[in-house]
């Protein structure tokens, strides 16, 4: 069901079927052009009709990703005008000390050193470490 395709003739899809007579007639005049009006040897006119064709054809065959060509082109040019975003964290350095209680007072026993990356996430944590230790 997923690869389902509206048969318009022979398995082919309307737009390819389009596009296939399309390619034919292009490919017909532009071989007849380079045999007939330039009279170059038939290899080499065949030769140069066929990268003339070949982006008719992949406009009406080639899927990149499930769509089209025209598709495709026009999702990855609106990727593009986008603006994008990078997010640089800051390290961050703070300098902490410990305390213990002896008998009623308060004794500083060491320093140590807290290395964080700042994000929006690690503020509001902070923030709310902050709150709940004011609270206490």
């Amino acid at each position: 069901m997923r690869w389902y395709k509206d048969d318009f003739y022979k398995g082919l899809t309307l737009r390819q079927s389009v596009i296939s007579l399309i390619t034919i007639a292009v490919g017909a005049v532009v071989y007849l052009t380079l045999t007939g009006v330039l009279h170059l040897p038939q290899p080499l006119a065949l030769y140069l009709t066929l990268p003339v064709v070949f982006p008719i054809s992949a406009y009406g065959f080639l899927k990149i990703h499930g769509m089209n060509i025209a598709e495709y082109l026009r999702k990855r040019g609106a990727v593009k005008e986008r603006s994008s975003y990078a997010f640089i964290p800051q390290m961050l350095m703070e300098e902490a000390e410990y305390y213990t209680e002896q008998n009623g007072e308060q004794l500083r026993t060491g320093k140590t050193k807290i290395l964080y990356l700042e994000t929006e996430d690690s503020i509001r944590d902070l923030n709310i470490a902050e709150e709940e230790m004011q609270l206490t």
